[in-house]
């Protein structure tokens, strides 16, 4: 017997072709469904039945999982056992859309999570009421079909179900990248490349003085410090589990070395701060940053008349004092600002990784 078509004529979820599509979804056959990327074969997830015909089909080993295809954020993440910040930014911007998130599950494994952006997909999702695996429509080794015509053409009278969507408008397979609260991998690349995950998913902090030769590039070392031990990563690790910190000055003189004394009272705490050097703060790079952290008043009142989004511009001192710059002095003064970074950036850590 044929394959059936069902073509629906909205995407209501009082549409007959929607909710004949959802009641053969629940009854665990195999469905086609369109997605903003390619085609896909669904089956209910809780379903042995339905699972292993869709193994059979694709040809895959159970050790190779499927995404799961969820009508919402909402819904994708409580499958999740957590859902770190990284993929919070991602599925803030891109869910629903060309995005698979791999997140780890209560028994230690991971899922992969997708929320497809196509309406028909979507609402079928939702009449379902039940998980649906998703994964591409074609034999293992060929092409993703795009269109119900190249379903029918792998797979008429195997599946049971195809639903006609038109054409996929993107063409190309989604999006894959794993999460953990240590770190981001983008493991296969599709309209999102990994420029695009990384913007996204990364959260941008800079420390901002005069000069950058003393109180920021101090405060920034210490700040990667802190993350990476609430992350239980290395600071040079960082940027995977999805934070760039670092330093300018307003007025410094690009390629200057970092002091001597701030080296030094670094070097007190284990930290390498030798090979710094300045940087100067353009407009650019100000535009760029999530978190912008300065050391006194004077300059958060400069920098906020100057950034295109002055609230994210905050003093390094949360009670709203300064920060002395030790630029000059002794050994002892580059102590005392160290000492006193050191209670003002734990707060900031514990706020940026509750």
């Amino acid at each position: 017997m044929g394959t059936l078509v069902l073509t629906p004529a909205t995407d209501r979820a009082d549409d007959p072709a929607i909710e004949q599509a959802a009641a053969h979804l629940r009854a665990g056959e195999l469905v086609a469904l369109p997605t903003e990327t390619v085609y896909g074969i669904a089956a209910r997830s809780d379903s042995e039945t339905a699972v292993a015909r869709l193994r059979t089909l694709k040809g895959r080993d159970a050790d190779k999982p499927f995404t799961l295809a969820c009508p919402s954020r909402e819904i994708a993440f409580a499958h999740a056992a957590s859902v770190p910040a990284t993929a919070l930014r991602l599925a803030e911007r891109y869910w629903p859309g060309p995005l698979t998130l791999v997140l780890p599950t209560p028994d230690g494994s991971t899922i992969g999570l997708r929320v497809p952006a196509h309406a028909l997909t979507k609402r079928i999702l939702e009449v379902a009421g039940c998980g649906a695996w998703l994964p591409s429509a074609n034999p293992a080794g060929e092409a993703p079909a795009l269109d119900a015509a190249g379903v029918l053409a792998y797979f008429d009278g195997v599946v049971d179900v195809v639903v006609d969507g038109g054409r996929a408008p993107i063409g190309q397979a989604s999006t894959i990248v794993r999460c953990d609260r240590a770190r981001l991998e983008v493991l296969r690349t599709g309209l999102l490349g990994v420029d695009d995950v990384m913007r996204v998913a990364q959260r941008r902090v800079l420390f901002v003085c005069s000069g950058n030769t003393c109180r920021s590039p101090m405060a920034a070392a210490l700040l990667r410090l802190a993350l990476a031990r609430k992350l239980g990563v290395e600071p040079h690790e960082l940027d995977a589990a999805g934070f760039v910190v670092g330093s300018a000055g307003l007025h410094a003189a690009t390629g200057d070395a970092v002091s001597s004394g701030a080296r030094a009272a670094m070097a007190r705490r284990n930290v390498d701060v030798s090979s710094h050097r300045a940087r100067r703060l353009t407009p650019e790079l100000l535009a760029a940053q999530d978190l912008v952290l300065v050391m006194t008043n004077r300059l958060a009142h400069e920098l906020r008349r100057l950034a295109p989004h002055p609230e994210r511009v905050r003093l390094v001192d949360r009670n709203g004092g300064d920060v002395v710059d030790p630029y000059g002095g002794s050994d002892a003064e580059y102590e005392h600002c160290a000492l006193e970074l050191d209670s003002k950036i734990a707060p900031i850590a514990e706020a940026l990784i509750p």
